[in-house]
C-alpha cells in the first residue's frame, strides 16, 4: 500500500492530472517502461474541461503510448526512452510523443502496420487515433529521424 502511494505521488509530481482514469493509465505505462528498461518522462496537463470523453482520452493516449513503448523496446539504443508532453496553447491542445526506435523500421513507410509476429488483434492503434482526431478536427504529424520518432497532434479545444 505504501509503495502504491509512493508510485502515485511520483506520477502526480511529474504530471498534472485531475482525471483518475488517465492517471491510472499513465501509471501503468510508466510501470511497463520501468520493467522494460525504458525511461518514461511525462509532462502532462489536461485542461479541466475536456472535449474528449474518458474513452477517447484512453484510446488516444493509450494507443500513442503503446506504440511508442513497443518501438522504444525494439530500439538498438542503450538509452531507450518515451517522452510525453501536452499543453494547451491558444485553444489548441498539443500532444507530443517522442521515442527511440529501431533504425531499420520505418512506421511511415510501412503505413504504421504492426511489427508483432501475431498480427491478430493488433494494428488498430493508429486507426483508433485517427478516428478520434477526425471526430474532433485534429491534425497528426509524424517525423522519423532513424533512431528517433516523433508524433505531434493538435486538437482544437472548444469549451
Amino acid at each position: 500500500e505504501k509503495e502504491c502511494i509512493t508510485r502515485c505521488q511520483d506520477i502526480i509530481d511529474e504530471c498534472y492530472i485531475q482525471n483518475p482514469i488517465i492517471s491510472a493509465m499513465l501509471m501503468e505505462k510508466s510501470d511497463i517502461c520501468k520493467k522494460l528498461g525504458i525511461h518514461f518522462k511525462c509532462e502532462f496537463i489536461l485542461p479541466k474541461t475536456s472535449i474528449l470523453s474518458d474513452m477517447e482520452l484512453v484510446g488516444l493516449f493509450g494507443n500513442l503510448l503503446d506504440n511508442a513503448i513497443e518501438a522504444a523496446n525494439l530500439a538498438d539504443e542503450q538509452e531507450k526512452y518515451v517522452n510525453l508532453q501536452t499543453l494547451l496553447q491558444k485553444n489548441v491542445f498539443c500532444i507530443k510523443v517522442e521515442n527511440t526506435k529501431n533504425i531499420r523500421y520505418s512506421p511511415k513507410a510501412s503505413n504504421f502496420d504492426t511489427v508483432k509476429k501475431c498480427r491478430d488483434n493488433h494494428g488498430y492503434g493508429m486507426k483508433v487515433i485517427k478516428r478520434i482526431l477526425r471526430a474532433h478536427k485534429g491534425i497528426i504529424n509524424t517525423e522519423d529521424y532513424g533512431n528517433l520518432f516523433i508524433i505531434r497532434i493538435s486538437i482544437p479545444w472548444r469549451k
